[in-house]
């Protein structure tokens, strides 16, 4: 049933008939109205949807979606690169909010070596011990405040 919904938000991009932002909104809807995982195409149609809307979308408008896809677990991880990767604003929303263990945190520190990603990481609930130490060595005051 959700592949059919993935399917008809497919082909509403293609058309251009809603906008960018509302085809946003609809999708990270749909992810959270489901928290069972998305089966290998559905994945596929969210993913390749997402960029796909993501290409088109402004700064704030891929923030909105960033922050609203990045807590469910469902969320395909080719989607949540592709918002790492995106401006500090939306890259930082992930790191706060998404489903992240120590291991990823930790390989996400030694991989991103900016304030902004590193106080995000900060701000999150429940940052083991670890992760709190590699952050404090590094010494940066607004982490340290985060």
């Amino acid at each position: 049933m959700r592949e059919q919904r993935l399917r008809v938000f497919l082909r509403e991009a293609a058309s251009g008939t809603r906008p960018v932002a509302e085809q946003l909104r609809r999708l990270a809807d749909e992810l959270a109205q489901d928290a069972s995982d998305l089966s290998p195409t559905e994945s596929q149609i969210f993913s390749k949807l997402a960029g796909s809307l993501l290409e088109k979308a402004g700064l704030l408008d891929r923030f909105a979606f960033a922050r609203d896809v990045s807590p469910q677990r469902n969320t395909p991880k080719s989607v949540i690169d592709r918002l790492l990767a995106d401006d500090h604003l939306v890259a930082s929303s992930v790191v706060e909010h998404a489903p992240f263990d120590d291991l990823e945190l930790l390989k996400l520190i030694g991989t991103r070596d900016d304030t902004r990603i590193h106080c995000a990481i900060a701000r999150r609930e429940g940052v083991g011990e670890t992760v709190t130490e590699v952050l404090i060595g590094k010494g940066r005051p607004d982490v340290l405040t985060a």
